[in-house]
């Protein structure tokens, strides 16, 4: 397997995650079991990186990232607003976005789409890791205004 190969298997391999999707080609075959683990792993990831960063460790919270996991797919699909700012760079992105690809060889589309698809698994990833920080937060802080109180 050449370079070009391997990256386009491993992004396969995490829009796969990233939308919830099976997918089964010559190459690959990604099922919901294995979707599902990769999930977990990193929502257990993000606990280990607050957890590091506030020098505390709950082996316990890694218990509920199913319900993480939930929470989060209900706040982007059912509860998160755009706003007038996301809303007009996206528009302006769109735009430049048009212009650029008019003049894009079929072989840069395809580069192009490779890498936009990569920076939507680097969006959810940041903005998934800061949810379950927030998350996490929220409990430390409710343990703490228990203990003090």
């Amino acid at each position: 397997m050449n370079d070009k190969e391997k990256r386009e298997k491993d992004l396969l391999e995490e829009l796969a995650v990233l939308y919830k999707n099976d997918i089964s080609n010559k190459d690959i075959k990604i099922d919901s079991k294995k979707i599902e683990e990769k999930r977990k792993a990193n929502v257990k990831d993000y606990f280990k990186g607050f957890y590091k960063e506030f020098e505390i460790y709950r082996e316990e919270k890694t218990k509920e990232i199913p319900v993480i996991l939930r929470l989060y797919e209900n706040f982007i699909e059912e509860i998160y607003q755009p706003s007038k700012r996301y809303k007009l760079a996206l528009k302006i992105r769109n735009e430049i976005n048009t212009d650029i690809e008019k003049t894009f060889t079929k072989e840069q589309k395809e580069i192009m789409k490779q890498f936009k698809e990569c920076e939507s698994i680097l969006i959810d990833d940041m903005v998934q890791e800061a949810f379950v920080y927030g998350y996490a937060m929220c409990c430390q802080l409710k343990e703490e205004a228990t203990k003090k109180y």
